[in-house]
């Protein structure tokens, strides 16, 4: 089973609080890859399956979000 934590903080420099850059972020890097055709598809999608996974955690990871994994 893989566990994933997401720890992130208020921005100080740019006054985002945690919610904002979790949120935003994650929609910003979706609609990228939707536009760039990386994720196709209409509807509803499953993020497990439609969404290039690697990729996007490169990309939140980019804008200094943390996703630590383990298997328990």
């Amino acid at each position: 089973r893989l566990v994933q934590k997401v720890v992130d903080k208020r921005d100080l420099s740019t006054g985002f609080m945690a919610m904002n850059r979790t949120v935003g972020f994650t929609a910003s890097i979706i609609a990228q890859m939707i536009v760039r055709g990386r994720i196709v598809g209409k509807g509803v999608l499953n993020p497990g399956v439609h969404v290039p996974y690697e990729e996007f955690i490169s990309e939140i990871s980019k804008r200094g979000i943390v996703v630590e994994e383990k298997f328990s």
